[in-house]
């Protein structure tokens, strides 16, 4: 429905015109490295379920809290510098 409204309020030569881009990245075909690299995270991404350990998961954690912390004390930090409340 939105796309429908959205194609009725352009121009038509606005919608049916391809870009020179489109046109030349559609004439090349497949772009091998690009599928073989998404091809490739996927994979890893399966391949990560079979590796899975509680205690890298509780790593994980550890190490995201400690980073968010550092995130709130920076930002803390230039709140005060710049107030000059310190």
């Amino acid at each position: 429905m939105i796309g429908i409204a959205l194609e009725d309020s352009l121009p038509r030569h606005a919608v049916d015109d391809k870009t020179d881009l489109h046109i030349r990245t559609v004439s090349r075909g497949i772009n091998w490295i690009f599928a073989i690299t998404i091809v490739d995270f996927h994979l890893g991404a399966i391949a990560a379920l079979l590796y899975f350990r509680w205690s890298g998961l509780g790593v994980f954690l550890v190490m995201w809290i400690l980073t968010q912390n550092q995130k709130l004390i920076r930002a803390f930090d230039k709140f005060l510098a710049e107030t000059d409340a310190a």
